[in-house]
């Protein structure tokens, strides 16, 4: 059952807007303040880039370190960047997993990095990947019990 497991992601129309309506509650937020007006350009404008910077991360997947796939082989979780780059990872107890979305977590196996990951399926090329990755992130952690299920 968890032999393999590919989840290809794409670039995601709904995953831009979600953030980019996070950025503008912000901005409202920061418009509505009574403070000066040079700090709040300043403000408007980190919160533009923070915006542009996780939609190109997440949403439309433009950025070199944005994971482009994610795959499962028997044991082994790698993450695939658009540069073409693995990266040996275990998912975090701290991830958020949903039917509807997930924030995953990843931490290296070979060095201290972390690395987000924003799944809906709207960015996912096949829902059967994405329902069997989350039965493997809740049944698939590797305790000595969860082990002879994969042998």
């Amino acid at each position: 059952m968890f032999d393999q497991i590919n989840l290809k992601l794409k670039p995601s129309f709904f995953l831009s807007v979600i953030i980019t309506a996070a950025c503008l509650s912000a901005t409202l937020l920061i418009g509505s303040r009574d403070i000066p007006l040079s700090l709040m350009l300043l403000l408007l404008l980190i919160s533009g880039w923070v915006n542009f910077y996780y939609v190109n991360l997440f949403g439309s997947l433009r950025l070199k370190n944005s994971t482009t796939l994610i795959r499962i082989y028997q044991k082994e979780l790698t993450l695939l960047d658009k540069k073409k780059q693995l990266f040996r990872a275990t998912i975090s107890a701290n991830s958020f997993i949903t039917p509807w979305v997930c924030i995953l977590v990843f931490s290296s196996t070979t060095d201290k990095k972390t690395k987000i990951v924003l799944l809906c399926k709207q960015n996912v090329e096949n829902n059967s990947d994405i329902r069997r990755f989350r039965v493997w992130t809740k049944f698939g952690n590797f305790t000595p019990q969860n082990i002879a299920l994969f042998e």
